[in-house]
């Protein structure tokens, strides 16, 4: 069996799915697995070589490096993970699906890319609110990209619709519309080109069911650092004790945040909850750890005031590690120690790893109780806050008692030890690939 995995690969860098993808392949050869990385037809790497689009003739490369790639493999399995695809590229799986049906076609949605508008709070400043009439206009809007219409009728649609809503007509706002729709559309697509369609959690699956009529299976995704953490306890334990020593005092408590430092991820909320819990309490410390922009950081460290630099702190950028080896997931498996609690306060999580994470790592984790992180709260992993005023009380509540929140941890890394390691993950997907070449090869 070959599978051929396509996941995002944006210029920027690390994504969570890429952490996925190195999880659920991580022990295939090269005979029987191969993996090409794109965004849209800016960006291609594969195994020999990488390609980044200025120009219109260097985008014409790599689409023709994409087209090339999976026919040269030939797969059995073409296992899309990403609807960061070219419309000319999403055209061609089309094609060769039909002259070429014993391939067989997986798309596992780790986000919905509505909901990515949904949620997205640039997007809600942008058109001041987005309503569910115009969230249902921009789903309709999406079937555009795939018709023979030019692009000047494409906007004459837009603009209708943003006329149709009072809102005024922007070039950033005509924009978004179009980038937005063009990037629904690209999901649908692939969604209806798939012979299964795979999502990362039944909260996904019933939002695709609600939102594009489309249903598939539930493979939840999968997390190794407690095994990491398990082998190398007394090395990972060692690091942060040394850590917390040098730059901290007995008694004192840090409250970590761990993922990509964004708005979307509810950041602000947080550092706003924690300004009224430390006129509280004197002793407690905020970090952020994950990538950043400067201007992001700029901005927290405005809301935060006095305490940037006092009270509330970020771990460099060249010292954080990147998950995709057994060393650096003993180097997260660190950072996770020398807190206390780790908070997830993010406004969009189709699934969450971080949550998980830390808790096999034995840190208590409170969560914004939404999406499948209330799947985690309901499970009893998790504790879970509903808006600001609540996570300042939870977090009180939590770091008052941290002795008595750490005492069922291990009944829930036994959760996850079994729900949700990525071995768990790996033989799903496996019996799912089988059973569809099966039926392929069935006389």
């Amino acid at each position: 069996m070959k599978v051929l995995c396509v996941y995002p690969h944006p210029p920027s860098g690390v994504n969570g799915v890429m952490s996925f993808v190195r999880e659920l392949y991580s022990d295939q050869p090269s005979e029987y697995f191969s993996k090409v990385g794109v965004w849209f037809d800016l960006y291609y790497t594969d195994e020999e070589k990488t390609l980044k689009a200025v120009g219109t003739e260097e985008k014409q490369k790599i689409k023709k490096s994409f087209v090339q790639k999976i026919k040269s493999e030939n797969p059995d399995i073409i296992h899309l993970n990403s609807y960061a695809l070219d419309k000319d590229c999403v055209s061609f799986l089309e094609e060769y699906k039909r002259e070429n049906p014993t391939t067989k076609i997986v798309y596992t949605a780790h986000s919905l890319a509505f909901q990515d508008f949904e949620r997205d709070p640039y997007e809600k400043k942008l058109f001041g609110g987005i309503s569910e009439n115009l969230l249902s206009e921009v789903l309709n809007l999406a079937d555009l990209h795939f018709q023979n219409i030019s692009e000047e009728e494409k906007e004459k649609r837009i603009l209708h619709v943003l006329r149709k809503f009072d809102i005024p007509a922007s070039q950033e706002r005509l924009e978004s519309l179009k980038i937005r729709s063009y990037m629904i559309g690209l999901q649908k697509k692939l969604m209806g080109i798939a012979d299964e369609n795979v999502f990362v959690s039944e909260f996904l699956r019933e939002s695709s069911k609600r939102i594009y009529g489309i249903d598939g299976k539930v493979i939840e995704n999968g997390v190794s650092i407690g095994e990491t953490y398990e082998n190398y306890r007394d090395e990972i334990e060692r690091a942060s004790i040394k850590w917390r020593k040098k730059y901290h005092r007995d008694g004192d408590l840090l409250v970590g945040y761990v993922g990509r430092i964004t708005e979307s991820k509810g950041i602000f909320d947080l550092v706003r909850a924690f300004k009224r819990l430390s006129k509280e309490m004197k002793n407690v410390y905020l970090y952020f750890s994950g990538p950043y922009l400067d201007e992001t950081i700029e901005k927290l460290a405005k809301e935060a005031g006095r305490l940037f630099g006092e009270r509330v702190f970020f771990f460099r950028k060249d010292t954080l590690p990147e998950p995709f080896s057994e060393e650096e997931k003993i180097r997260m498996s660190k950072i996770y120690r020398v807190f206390d609690l780790v908070v997830y306060p993010s406004n969009y999580e189709p699934f969450g790893l971080v949550p998980l994470e830390a808790i096999s790592c034995e840190i208590p984790t409170l969560v914004r109780d939404i999406d499948n992180l209330s799947t985690f709260v309901k499970e009893g992993l998790c504790e879970g806050f509903k808006d600001e005023a609540d996570l300042y009380r939870k977090m009180k509540e939590m770091l008052l008692n941290i002795d008595e929140h750490k005492k069922s941890i291990n009944e829930k890394k036994e959760i996850i030890r079994k729900k949700y390691y990525s071995s768990a993950m790996r033989k799903s997907y496996k019996k799912l690939f089988e059973e569809m070449l099966y039926l392929r090869e069935a006389p």
